[in-house]
């Protein structure tokens, strides 16, 4: 089929597979370019991610069905990692082989050979070529509990779980920028390859000159899981990936055959990774004026940045004012109880000593590791989460140095939660009271029609 296979539906090429969305229309024509390009337009769960609550990819997977969506498909791209959790899925339906087991044979033949997949049995301390996770709280660095890192094991390791070394991300640009080619092998077809590369969907991020001076850099769409831009004319490929602590960067410049990769194992970073990329690239292409230069594309990031973090800040601020319209706090024996949603799961609420006011106070529960006591604000039926968990280590990486970051709104039977980072990201989850999950549908649209 050659690249056929990318834009048929999936439906078509697995019939059995049974990967269900939560309309007719979307179930019958997503495809495989769909989920690698982000175009899909349903509803992230990054509190998933965060809270641990399921143990197996087919579980995740059908949950998905229950995903809310929130743009037409193809319309724009919302970034969801559940995405390439079910093509990890879909894939071992094709082939009948794990994505693990896939993916250590394409590092063999690149010959990544200090590269490996994050499992559950991982011993951090005593591992080779494993950089140790940190945090930063005033200027000093603590190690992060390794077991958040393990999180991704063995459910979201296609979204990303590969400890990996500089030596062996240089095979990996090389790979790219060769269009498949390492050592004189052909390792994957070339017109694979491009395949990366062919704009999937527009990426509506565009940079324009302050001063004759100023650097473009503007990412213009979306391609295979990479982004597809321009920097000062050069064609420009990149992506990042960050998981707390860790952050990386890879960036391309094929027509130059230059690749540059950086990587960080504490948070928050010391140095912005797209400012570090831009001077990398113009020390390399002989610009006396590098610094400069990587000042100039620093402040436009924190521009963006800032506009990011406003516009995170708005839906926050109007979050809080909604409550405050219920002009009252439920009693603590209202809020008690178990509280779910289709794509989630559940989380209970109950009493629990606190040490911290040493005394019986709510505690909310979420997968392995969203736990910690509600503490009451000024804003009606609103609650600060204090966690009890390492999971205060992610807050701390993001530069929370009170690990607060989660808000908990409780009314009419529903609690909602939402997280906002300095990294400008939005996390939101709403669960409802005496859910039932065996009481949902297993096809979540009418089955008769084309409508939701």
């Amino acid at each position: 089929m050659g690249e056929l296979v990318l834009d048929t539906p999936i439906i078509k090429l697995l019939p059995d597979s049974n990967f269900t969305l939560v309309d007719r229309f979307r179930t019958e024509h997503v495809t495989f370019r769909d989920l690698l390009a982000h175009r899909l337009c349903v509803i992230r769960d990054d509190l998933q991610l965060q809270a641990e609550p399921f143990d197996t990819v087919e579980e995740i997977v059908f949950r998905i069905r229950y995903a809310e969506d929130v743009c037409g498909l193809r319309t724009s791209q919302v970034y969801n990692n559940q995405m390439f959790i079910a093509l990890s899925l879909l894939v071992r339906q094709i082939t009948g082989r794990s994505y693990e087991d896939m993916g250590y044979e394409l590092l063999n033949e690149i010959g990544m050979f200090n590269s490996a997949f994050i499992a559950k049995a991982d011993d951090f301390p005593n591992m080779f070529h494993r950089a140790q996770p940190y945090y930063v709280v005033d200027n000093v660095a603590y190690p992060t509990n390794p077991e958040l890192i393990k999180r991704v094991a063995p459910t979201t390791i296609a979204a990303g779980g590969l400890f990996t070394t500089p030596n062996d991300m240089a095979r990996y640009l090389r790979l790219h920028l060769n269009l498949g080619k390492i050592d004189g092998k052909q390792i994957i077809p070339e017109e694979v390859m491009l395949w990366t590369r062919e704009p999937s969907i527009h990426f509506p991020y565009s940079d324009f000159k302050i001063t004759d001076n100023d650097i473009t850099t503007n990412t213009l769409s979306y391609g295979l899981a990479l982004r597809l831009g321009i920097y000062d004319g050069w064609e420009h490929i990149n992506h990042g990936g960050y998981f707390p602590p860790y952050k990386s960067l890879i960036s391309m410049f094929p027509a130059l055959k230059l690749g540059i990769f950086t990587s960080s194992n504490q948070a928050p970073s010391l140095v912005d990774q797209t400012v570090l990329h831009s001077f990398i690239f113009e020390t390399l292409r002989g610009n006396e004026n590098a610094r400069k230069v990587a000042e100039t594309v620093h402040k436009k990031e924190q521009r963006r940045h800032l506009e990011e973090m406003n516009s995170k800040k708005k839906q926050l601020g109007a979050f809080l004012r909604a409550s405050e319209k219920e002009g009252f706090h439920p009693s603590p024996n209202e809020i008690v109880g178990r509280y779910g949603n289709g794509l989630s799961g559940e989380l209970e609420i109950f009493f629990k000593f606190n040490p911290n006011i040493n005394g019986t106070g709510l505690y909310l529960s979420y997968g392995k590791w969203l736990k910690g006591w509600m503490e009451r604000t000024d804003n009606y039926g609103v609650y600060n989460l204090i966690w009890d968990t390492d999971i205060v280590h992610d807050d701390y990486a993001w530069g929370l140095s009170d690990g607060r970051s989660m808000y908990a709104s409780v009314k009419a039977g529903k609690i909602d939660l939402i997280t906002i980072t300095p990294y400008g990201e939005l996390f939101r989850g709403q669960f409802e009271k005496e859910f039932r999950f065996d009481k949902l549908p297993i096809i979540p649209w009418n089955s008769e029609n084309c409508s939701n």
